[in-house]
């Protein structure tokens, strides 16, 4: 793509393979913000693990999950940042009593090794030295999704 322009509009905010959800993806949804929209991811991811709770208990007879990493990545322009969400019942319980959470939540991130690293959230991967080491990344990210799918299936209707 030599001198063209290219434009994402994301609208999928959760993956979901079999009613199961294993990849939280948030663009900044805030118009000519740069602000990283890490907090949605959260929040998303957060939504996510109780969707797959409610589905593995009550469509699959299972017990209920106690914790789940939910893989995810946010994107703002060309720039995406990787996640790790390890979200717990306990913290699903907090939450829906509105109490502060009892335990801490771990959020693991990591930001490309680009050359510049101050200048990612603006140049992205419109550089192509930055295109490769990011496609690296999601390269080296793809086994996290092999490892967060469901390790139960639900029968169709």
């Amino acid at each position: 793509m030599v001198h063209q322009r290219a434009e994402w509009i994301l609208t999928v905010g959760a993956f979901v393979d079999d009613s199961y959800c294993y990849l939280v993806v948030q663009e900044n949804k805030r118009v000519g913000s740069p602000d990283d929209p890490e907090a949605q991811l959260i929040a998303e991811s957060i939504a996510a693990f109780h969707l797959n709770a409610i589905r593995r208990r009550y469509e699959s007879n299972l017990p209920p999950l106690e914790r789940q990493v939910i893989p995810g990545i946010t994107m703002v322009g060309t720039s995406p940042i990787f996640y790790r969400t390890t979200v717990t019942r306990s913290l699903l319980n907090n939450l829906s009593s509105l109490q502060y959470p009892s335990e801490e939540t771990i959020v693991l991130r990591f930001v490309p090794p680009v050359a510049n690293p101050r200048l990612y959230s603006r140049v992205g991967m419109t550089t192509v030295e930055n295109r490769r080491i990011v496609l690296q990344c999601f390269e080296a990210f793809k086994p996290l999704l092999v490892r967060s799918r469901p390790l139960f299936r639900l029968a169709p209707c």
